[in-house]
């Protein structure tokens, strides 16, 4: 998976999106019935049925990320001071909220800036003025379990540990260590998604405005795998990645080992969407389309 594809790909019909909510939402996750997003006017989080329906509020706060375990719907009220959740088993019952643990000698305020999924746990990311550091979430136990330079702003998990994003750097921090080892870096860094083999994320190129890249797990350069793509988020299901397009109102995937990229969907509301999920029922998006901001589901071709 090597190679830059710098032709224009062909435009596919217009994809008529379903409405789940009317809100501007920074984040936006799924469990196995629910799309869980954010509602900036309300300072809210709201949780609607995949096939539609009343919207449900869960929870406080205007979330900047959310995460969803087995058993949690977590995220990160913003402006990141605190990380709320509640239990996803039987009703949506709230669970004690977690603050950025105090450090001694500390300057300035620490805050959240991205959460993710570790099994039954939670892993966070907090920063502040004199560096930022790696949370483990284990119910009510909190544990500082790694720092490293730079703010995170993008987190993910497997096997193998945590891969935290920073502007500058992917790193890994080892199942059991303490010591973030450098993955790969690029220029301008937004968004981190894991295959079985590969990290993806996004970064500034020449000539280009923005470039998906990949790099193997095991560190080292990387390498393009699609330019002229749009600062936007970007997600992983099975053998894609999923992306959204510069010149077009297009989200677009890409096989993970190769290949021409495919449209997905075409629809004007994809012109700025702030979050992406993607899943075995669907796409989801929050998009703020001039002053119609909605949470949106497109079919999975």
């Amino acid at each position: 998976m090597t190679t830059l594809r710098l032709a224009p790909l062909p435009l596919a019909p217009k994809a008529e999106p379903r409405v789940l909510a009317s809100a501007t939402s920074l984040a936006i996750a799924t469990t196995d019935r629910l799309v869980v997003y954010g509602d900036a006017e309300k300072h809210a989080v709201f949780a609607v049925p995949k096939a539609g329906g009343p919207p449900l509020r869960i929870g406080e706060g205007n979330p900047i990320a959310i995460a969803v375990t087995a058993h949690t719907i977590a995220w990160i009220a913003a402006p990141g001071d605190v990380l709320r959740r509640v239990s996803s088993r039987g009703g949506l019952e709230a669970l004690a909220d977690v603050t950025p643990l105090e450090e001694q000698g500390s300057t300035g305020p620490r805050r959240f800036t991205a959460i993710a999924a570790d099994g039954d746990d939670l892993v966070a990311s907090e920063a502040s003025p004199a560096g930022s550091a790696l949370m483990r979430v284990r119910k009510d136990d909190v544990t500082r379990i790694a720092t490293f330079e730079g703010s995170a702003h993008a987190l993910a998990v497997d096997a193998l540990g945590t891969y935290v994003a920073t502007p500058s750097e992917v790193l890994l921090v080892p199942t059991g260590g303490s010591i973030g080892q450098l993955v790969t870096t690029g220029v301008e860094l937004a968004g981190l998604v894991v295959s079985s083999m590969e990290i993806f994320t996004t970064s500034d190129a020449p000539g280009s405005g923005r470039a998906l890249i990949h790099a193997p797990k095991s560190g080292g350069a990387a390498a393009p795998s699609m330019d002229r793509i749009r600062l936007a988020p970007i997600a992983v299901f099975r053998e894609h990645v999923y992306f959204l397009d510069r010149d077009h109102p297009v989200l677009r995937r890409i096989p993970l080992a190769g290949g021409d990229a495919a449209v997905v969907a075409r629809a004007p509301e994809l012109s700025w969407v702030v979050a992406l999920a993607v899943d075995e029922s669907g796409v989801y998006v929050a998009a703020d389309h001039g002053r119609t901001p909605r949470v949106l589901a497109f079919a999975n071709p």
